[in-house]
């Protein structure tokens, strides 16, 4: 099976980025995200204040600085979401078990 792919996951980051007040939870449990795809997010979530939990479940996500990631950050794809959110005072919530960190 294939990552999410850039058409699939490209409405999701538009709705995020676009800080809609409908959408408090986003579900990406068992989509295959990549490490390079939770830097997306994490860059799509900088100035939402509507989303307060995030699902990322049983993905691919890893603590390696692999996909490009180490030129953005050597904390890895989780580091840096979790660097993201610092300043957010809306996101309470990260489901990250099941992956490979």
């Amino acid at each position: 099976m294939l990552p999410f792919s850039r058409e699939k996951i490209a409405p999701v980051l538009k709705q995020i980025g676009s800080n809609d007040p409908d959408l408090t939870s986003v579900n990406l449990c068992h989509k295959r995200i990549t490490n390079k795809q939770v830097l997306q997010i994490a860059d799509a979530l900088g100035g939402n204040t509507h989303v307060t939990e995030i699902w990322l479940t049983n993905n691919e996500i890893s603590d390696e600085s692999s996909d490009g990631i180490a030129k953005t950050t050597s904390a890895g794809a989780v580091g840096y979401l979790m660097s993201a959110l610092e300043g957010n005072r809306t996101v309470l919530e990260v489901y990250l078990g099941g992956n490979k960190i």
